[in-house]
């Protein structure tokens, strides 16, 4: 079994915790409009952030012979190889993406030795499109 750990996940809990704090204080300073709309957008984006985090946030991959493991702070993704159509593409800042055949989507946090495994997934079911960029390969090589 080959695992992949995304170190920068032990930054990405306290930086939501002074996004929770940070950002309803801004919105107090800020008058971007009505007191109401402010309140239902906090009330809307703040537990949408820690969900994502939570649960959709990808910090870890194992790979096995027939399966891909994905772990979230607190949940558990398997994804039959078979069923696997992309790893490695852009997602958002500092994330690739995992891609199900059924176009289910997951965040994977960036970090080294990212690359070698995207590749192991690669040579292991090689239906899979590796799309790891070339500037990501060349800095991590």
């Amino acid at each position: 079994m080959r695992t992949y750990r995304s170190r920068r996940f032990l930054l990405v809990f306290p930086l939501m915790l002074l996004a929770t704090v940070a950002i309803p204080v801004a919105a107090l300073f800020i008058d971007a409009g009505a007191w109401w709309a402010e309140a239902l957008f906090l009330l809307i984006a703040i537990p949408v952030g820690w969900w994502y985090v939570a649960v959709r946030l990808v910090h870890r991959m194992d790979l096995t012979d027939d399966t891909l493991i994905l772990r979230a702070a607190l949940a558990r993704y398997r994804i039959p190889l078979a069923e696997l159509a992309e790893i490695g593409g852009p997602e958002h800042a500092n994330t690739n993406r995992v891609v199900r055949r059924d176009g289910r989507v997951w965040s994977v946090l960036d970090g080294e030795g990212l690359v070698a495994f995207a590749d192991e997934v690669g040579r292991v079911a090689p239906h899979v499109e590796v799309r790891v960029s070339g500037w990501r390969r060349r800095t991590e090589s």
